[in-house]
């Protein structure tokens, strides 16, 4: 984790502040933290974390980081204004970008939404259109055995049938289900066969349970008897094309159709409102896209991509909405790289550009029409931009200098570190002496099996038990203190692992390495230093960062809920789903209390 735990305690440490009441369950519209006037729920905070659990996040998935990284983004947000030295003509070129399909949705809402009708017929009759998809077929599940027809299943359970014909296995298939058959009628439980005789690798596993399925998704032979036979049945033995089967019915589920309650009518309407609405904005696109004037830039159109300034404009739509030469450029790419395809003309490149024309015409209306410049949309447009400020904030955290660490800089830490990367006594160990190399050998392989070192040394060392815990012991050691014999068996063996037996001049020892530090010159510890003095660079950029973001911030947390909280993928589903059903209930209170 880049940000050290000292930072976020820096960060935090506001001094005494109020704290907030809790009434109710905590939900995931719990507030838990206050940025200045600005609130921070619960769930924005799990869904950070949701974030975290990606493999490859830059920080771990901890409660503390996702409320920590929600905490700066909004500190980022609100102090935008204070972030100066961005090129404002790119960001509102992208925060337009953004903006427009809302600001668009919005025209067209308050355009067509009081236009669309939705009667209770209508919602009937789509309801009666999609049965198909409202159903749930009939299903069954089935105990499974199987004898196959097929060679290599035999040869699986170590089965020699190289010798047979097909017809000859067909043969010995069928008297082994018979087989079977007769002993489940005499009372052998179906389940224990199939675990481990059937030739089916996906139910054997499971004693031969199919789980639930449906008409047609088993050949047409396994379908025809699981749907015919009533539930506790056992077939007679059958044959498809993978061999003989015989099964028996555990559970039948009826088919279902999902009623048309007031959720599913609400959910139709909801549907039948968007498509209705979707075809009017479509016409009303069409004939905003007839209307529309176009100025096109003909002398860039002649240039190639290399050519031309990708900030220059290529069309401008209506006098007021400008096609900049990037998107030419992105669309040309996109174009050239799909296959067979015309060369690329002015008059191809208007073709391209007009695919993008819907857009452009229709974000042009919304100034005609005074919708981009009210007050709703303004914020939004405002809000945007802001969100684009912010991400350049956070491209200042990760953008650490290329620069990498001079030659002076490296052997400077490396001195500075050189216990991390050069010991007097590299090696920890312990060890048991013996007065043989069969009995040491014996042990040893006792030890690797997994018996304790320790016990086994207070049983094996010669002398007093005191002596023996003190003995068994070395602790760290140099080749000085111990020999080359004992030292260089040692040094060859991994952490974890034993070594010998091997003989000094004290007996015969069984070593255990406990710790192995590298001795690494400073040339062969060129790239750790490099790579150790990166982390230095990083760690402490991000420190600076954090300082910057929260600076000027007033912050509260209110840890007595925090700390109610248990992050787990049960507990978050849970926080969020009783905040809904929480404000379904009051939806329903208030409708009785309005007497709807």
């Amino acid at each position: 984790m880049l940000l050290p735990v000292a930072i976020a305690l820096l960060v935090f440490a506001c001094g005494e502040k109020p704290q907030l009441v809790q009434e109710g369950p905590i939900t995931s519209q719990t507030i838990v933290v206050t940025v200045d006037t600005a609130k921070i729920t619960l769930g924005e905070v799990l869904s950070e974390y949701t974030g975290l659990t990606i493999p490859g996040s830059r920080f771990s998935a901890t409660l503390e980081n996702a409320l920590n990284e929600v905490i700066y983004r909004k500190c980022a947000f609100l102090g935008a204004d204070k972030f100066r030295d961005y090129d404002k003509k790119e960001v509102d070129r992208l925060a337009q970008n953004r903006a427009r399909d809302v600001i668009i949705q919005y025209m067209l809402q308050d355009l067509f939404a009081k236009l669309v009708q939705v009667s209770e017929s209508s919602i009937d009759s789509a309801y009666r259109a999609n049965l198909a998809s409202l159903s749930e077929p009939e299903r069954r599940r089935v105990t499974h055995l199987l004898v196959s027809s097929n060679p290599k299943a035999w040869e699986a359970d170590g089965i020699d049938v190289s010798g047979l014909t097909a017809e000859q296995l067909e043969a010995k298939a069928k008297v082994q289900i018979e087989k079977f058959y007769q002993e489940v009628k005499g009372g052998a439980n179906l389940g224990d066969l199939a675990a481990k005789y059937s030739h089916d690798s996906n139910s054997k596993p499971k004693r031969g349970n199919s789980g639930l399925f449906a008409r047609g998704q088993m050949v047409d032979e396994f379908d025809k008897i699981a749907f015919r036979l009533p539930q506790g049945a056992l077939s007679v033995p059958f044959k498809s094309p993978f061999g003989w089967h015989l099964l028996r019915v555990d559970e039948i589920v009826d088919s279902t159709v999902q009623p048309l309650d007031s959720a599913l009518r609400a959910t139709i309407e909801q549907q039948l409102r968007s498509n209705m609405l979707s075809s009017l904005a479509g016409h009303f696109a069409d004939s905003v896209m007839l209307a529309a004037k176009l100025v096109w830039n003909e002398p860039l159109l002649q240039k190639q991509p290399g050519e031309y300034d990708p900030q220059d404009w290529t069309l401008i739509v209506n006098g007021t909405d400008t096609v900049s030469a990037s998107i030419l450029r992105e669309l040309e790419l996109l174009y050239r790289t799909g296959g067979r395809r015309p060369p690329v003309t002015p008059d191809v490149r208007k073709e391209i550009l007009l695919s993008k024309m819907p857009a452009y015409a229709l974000m042009s209306a919304t100034r005609q029409l005074g919708y981009a410049d009210s007050d709703p949309m303004k914020k939004t447009m405002q809000d945007f931009y802001r969100q684009e400020v912010v991400n350049r904030i956070y491209q200042d955290r990760t953008s650490v200098t290329d620069k990498l660490p001079t030659d002076d800089e490296m052997r400077r830490y490396y001195e500075r570190h050189k216990g991390d990367y050069i010991s007097d006594k590299p090696l920890k160990v312990q060890h048991i002496i013996f007065r043989d190399s069969l009995q040491a050998a014996d042990v040893k392989r006792q030890a690797e099996a997994g018996a304790d070192f320790k016990e086994l040394a207070l049983k094996y060392c010669p002398g007093e038990p005191d002596f023996k815990e003190a003995a068994f012991d070395l602790g760290r050691i140099s080749e000085k203190e111990m020999g080359p014999e004992f030292y260089g068996a040692a040094w060859i063996v991994d952490v974890g692992k034993y070594a010998g037996p091997v003989q000094t001049r004290w007996g015969w020892h069984v070593i255990k390495i406990l710790d192995h530090k590298p001795m690494k010159t400073f040339e062969a510890a060129r790239l750790d230093v490099q790579q150790a003095l990166r982390r230095e660079q990083i760690d402490g950029a991000n420190e600076e960062w954090v300082k910057k973001v929260t600076s000027g911030h007033d912050i509260v947390r209110y840890d007595d809920i925090l700390k109610q909280v248990q992050v787990d993928l049960a507990s978050r589903d849970h926080y969020f789903q009783l905040a809904d059903s929480l404000a379904r209930a009051k939806a329903a209170t208030d409708t009785v209390r309005s007497g709807s």
